[in-house]
C-alpha cells in the first residue's frame, strides 16, 4: 500500500490546459440547454458562477458557425452520453498550451486522423480496428461500406451520429476546412473574452485537490475521481476543468501520460460539508419510481444499458439519464464489455450510505464522512 501511495504523489499531477478546455467550451456551448438541466439535478450549479460566464458562449455566435457548432458537437439524440471526440485532439498533442497553438495543429492534421476521432461519435467511443484500417489505407466508398457493415453486425440502429460521420467519410477535406473555420471563429467570437476567467477557476481549485490528493492520494482516486489505482502503471496528468460534468479518465496507451478530466465542483464532495449535499442527492435519486425500478433489477444482477431500457418500457438515453442521478454516490459498477456498458448494484455502498443517512439526520455520530 505504502508502495502505491509513494508511486502516485511521484506520478500525479494537477492542472489547467487551456486547450483542452477550449475544446471542452465548445461542446459545453452545443449543449448548454442539456448541460444546465443536469446541473440543476446534480446540484451543483455554479458556486463560481460558470452558468454566467458561458451563457453567451453560443449566443455571441454568428447562425452559420451556430449550425457548424451543433453539426460537430451537439449530443445527437439517442447517444446515452456526451461524448466529446475533438477532445483526441489535444490529448495527442499534450505539448500545446494555447489555443492557437492547437489551430496549427489541427491546420496540419491528416483529414483521415480527424475522421478517426469522429468516428467514435458513430461507435461509441470505440472504434473497430477494422475501420480504423480502412480509413487509412481504403477510399472514401470503402469506409462508407465497412461503417454500415460494422454497424449492421453490431445490430445499432442508424442514428444521427452514424448520419454525421458519414457525411465527414464521404467529404474528408471539407471536414478538416470546416473544422478549421468552426475553431478559428468559436475562437475569435465566443472563448476569448472567458479564457482568463475559465482559467482562473481552474488554476485557483489546483491547491484544494493538490492538498486532498496528497493527504490520502489511493482515497483520492477512490472517492473523488473514482478510478482504481492499479490501472495507472506511468505518468497522470490531471486537468481541472470548470465546464466538465464529473471526472473521466483517457488512457493514452500511446503516450508518456494517461489523462484525468477533474470537474471543478467534485469538491463539494471531499469533507464534512458534503454530508447534507449528498444525502439531499441520494433522496432525490431514489425519489423516482424509475430509479427504484432500476436499483431493484440492478440488486438481482448486471444489465446492459439497452435490456434495461426495454425491460423497463424507456429509452436508452432515459435509462442513462436516471442513471446521472446516482453517478457521484458510485453505487453502481459500470463494467465494458466491447461497445455495450453493464450496470450492477454496489450493494455494500448503498448500504453505507443509507446507514450514514440515519447518522446524520438522527445526529447519531455526526461528523466527517469516511466511508475507508
Amino acid at each position: 500500500m505504502e508502495e502505491i501511495r509513494e508511486r502516485l504523489l511521484r506520478d500525479v499531477s494537477f492542472e489547467y490546459h487551456e486547450p483542452m478546455e477550449f475544446i471542452r467550451s465548445m461542446y459545453h456551448a452545443a449543449n448548454y440547454d442539456l448541460i444546465e438541466a443536469l446541473l440543476q439535478e446534480y446540484r451543483l450549479a455554479a458556486d463560481n458562477n460558470i452558468s454566467e460566464i458561458t451563457a453567451g458562449l453560443r449566443t455571441n455566435l454568428s447562425n452559420y458557425l451556430r449550425q457548424e457548432l451543433d453539426f460537430f458537437c451537439r449530443r445527437p439524440e439517442g447517444n446515452e452520453s456526451f461524448q466529446a471526440p475533438l477532445l483526441f485532439l489535444a490529448l495527442e498533442h499534450p505539448q500545446l498550451r494555447s489555443v492557437p497553438e492547437l489551430i496549427g495543429v489541427l491546420e496540419q492534421l491528416d483529414p483521415r486522423k480527424l475522421l478517426e476521432y469522429l468516428a467514435r461519435l458513430a461507435f461509441e467511443e470505440q472504434v473497430p480496428e477494422q475501420l480504423t484500417m480502412t480509413l487509412w489505407h481504403g477510399n472514401v466508398e470503402a469506409g462508407c461500406l465497412e461503417t454500415e457493415k460494422l454497424l449492421m453486425e453490431q445490430e445499432k440502429e442508424p442514428r444521427p451520429a452514424v448520419s454525421t460521420f458519414l457525411e465527414c467519410l464521404r467529404h474528408p477535406a471539407e471536414t478538416q476546412h470546416r473544422l478549421l473555420y468552426l475553431f478559428k471563429g468559436f475562437y475569435e467570437q465566443a472563448y476569448q473574452a472567458i479564457k482568463n476567467e475559465l482559467a482562473s477557476i481552474g488554476t485557483s481549485a489546483i491547491p484544494r485537490y493538490t492538498m486532498a490528493f496528497q493527504k490520502d492520494p489511493i482515497r483520492f482516486f477512490k472517492q473523488t475521481l473514482k478510478a482504481d489505482t492499479s490501472i495507472f502503471t506511468k505518468r497522470v496528468r490531471i486537468h481541472i476543468s470548470p465546464l466538465h460534468l464529473a471526472s473521466a479518465i483517457m488512457p493514452r496507451p500511446d503516450e508518456e501520460a494517461d489523462w484525468i478530466i477533474i470537474d471543478t465542483n467534485s469538491g463539494t464532495y471531499l469533507g464534512p460539508d458534503a454530508d447534507w449535499e449528498q444525502l439531499a442527492v441520494l433522496f432525490k435519486a431514489l425519489s423516482d419510481k424509475t430509479r427504484l425500478d432500476i436499483v431493484n433489477r440492478l440488486s438481482q444482477r448486471r444489465w446492459y444499458g439497452q435490456e434495461l431500457a426495454l425491460d423497463l418500457g424507456i429509452s436508452a438515453a432515459a435509462v442513462s439519464h436516471h442513471m446521472s442521478f446516482f453517478y457521484h454516490l458510485d453505487v453502481f459498477h459500470v463494467e465494458r464489455e466491447g461497445h455495450r456498458y453493464y450496470y450492477s448494484l454496489n450493494r455494500e455502498r448503498l448500504e453505507e450510505l443509507l446507514e450514514h443517512a440515519k447518522r446524520v439526520i438522527l445526529r447519531e455520530n455526526h461528523g466527517a464522512y469516511d466511508p475507508a
